[in-house]
């Protein structure tokens, strides 16, 4: 079989290739390609994207592959199709390749509502969030005592700000889990969010005695603590999180978060230097936001440019890498500020860029021209709360400068 693999892979055809993806659920075929020779192969004409060399690609191969070959039932192969998902998180599989697979699967799915809810997380991984909600509600419909697709759901709710939707989801997801501490966090989280901070305590304290591993349940316990006020608790239980997983870097963002509004700073700083050491760019750019919110306009410049040295493109880093310049006040940095301000905005034209960058001119007296980035704000989204800030701001400078000549005359 391998020798026959070998001397047909150069050659292997497009059309049969796809023809195999249509039948991935029942057919050996799919098994082999999957799984060559104890590594995870597929035709370079369709899948360049995946390095063999990568030892995580094996979540497909060891799982999927040996699925397949077993001729298991669809509902057997739910967890190795769910693999699919890490896979692409891992930047193994070409997303697109998974939502094909997946969108076969689900073709054959029937009542299967695991794979509905695969094909909704891989959706909602990709950015597509739209169809992510299809997927999800497509799960519940053909599932509805599935407790994992009412946890989702309530999850993609609460992204859109449907907050009331969530909270209902969720608790449908508590009450058929039972003992899902999974599903407990995320009716507390949903809690939290919706200021019921006593309730959501309650719900994360249980998710952790179900859990006494999962470090999500005790962040998200520290977080509801944080949220009613109860930093102490907070600490314990953010410092817990931290235990269980020392390598997240926004649990240390967090932790140090509350170290700083307690005063507690040599702590902060000991906790947040951590992070930077083994932030990815993304991360580097919140822990930039970070030191901004706190009044640490230099830290969060010197943090954000060793996020953009790594990552040119990070939006998120070029936007607090501006706002802070302009905060430094000093005339060179608020003149970079400015600039970096100005080409984020051009580029990404949306109304808060605009309107940072109208902030920017304020702090460096530019009235008019901060006037003229605010109302570019709002001719783009005239709910934008910030722009009619930046814009009240600036033409009350502008208003102030003009009249003291006139009060010196009298």
């Amino acid at each position: 079989m391998v020798d026959v693999a070998a001397r047909l892979w150069g050659r292997w055809p497009r059309m049969l290739w796809r023809r195999a993806l249509d039948s991935v659920i029942d057919r050996e075929l799919v098994a082999w390609m999957f799984e060559f020779e104890g590594q995870i192969v597929c035709p370079n004409a369709y899948l360049n994207e995946i390095d063999v060399s990568e030892e995580r690609i094996d979540v497909v191969g060891a799982s999927v592959a040996r699925g397949l070959r077993r001729k298991q039932t669809l509902r057997e192969l739910v967890p190795h199709l769910d693999n699919l998902v890490t896979a692409v998180w891992a930047g193994s599989v070409r997303g697109e390749l998974g939502v094909e697979i997946l969108e076969a699967a689900c073709n054959r799915a029937g009542k299967v509502g695991s794979v509905w809810l695969s094909l909704a997380k891989l959706r909602s991984l990709l950015g597509k969030e739209a169809l992510a909600m299809k997927a999800a509600a497509k799960t519940v419909e053909v599932e509805p005592e599935l407790s994992d697709a009412h946890s989702f759901l309530s999850l993609l709710y609460t992204r859109r700000g449907l907050d009331e939707k969530a909270l209902k989801a969720s608790k449908r997801g508590t009450e058929l889990a039972g003992d899902s501490g999974r599903a407990w966090v995320s009716y507390g989280v949903c809690l939290s969010k919706a200021d019921r901070h006593e309730e959501a305590i309650v719900a994360l304290e249980k998710a952790c005695d179900l859990e006494p591993t999962d470090p999500k349940a005790f962040f998200s316990l520290g977080i509801a603590y944080d949220r009613a006020g109860k930093t102490e608790e907070a600490v314990q239980e953010l410092a817990e999180a931290r235990e269980l997983d020392p390598g997240d870097v926004t649990t240390l963002v967090t932790l140090s978060q509350v170290y700083l509004r307690q005063g507690r700073f040599n702590e902060a700083d000991e906790v947040m230097g951590k992070a930077e050491k083994i932030a990815e760019p993304s991360e580097l750019a919140t822990i930039s936001v970070v030191y901004g919110m706190a009044g640490r306009p230099g830290e969060a410049v010197a943090v954000a440019r060793m996020a953009l040295e790594r990552d040119a493109a990070l939006v998120k880093a070029k936007r607090s890498l501006g706002l802070n310049l302009a905060e430094l006040g000093t005339l060179e940095g608020t003149r970079e500020g400015i600039e970096v301000l100005t080409g984020l905005a051009e580029t990404t034209d949306k109304a808060l860029d605009w309107s940072w960058l109208s902030s920017a001119y304020g702090k460096s007296g530019e009235y008019q021209q901060g006037a003229r980035c605010s109302l570019k704000a709002l001719s783009i989204d005239s709910h934008c709360n910030q722009a009619w800030l930046a814009l009240s701001l600036n033409l009350g400078n502008l208003e102030e400068r003009e009249a003291k000549p006139l009060r010196n005359r009298q």
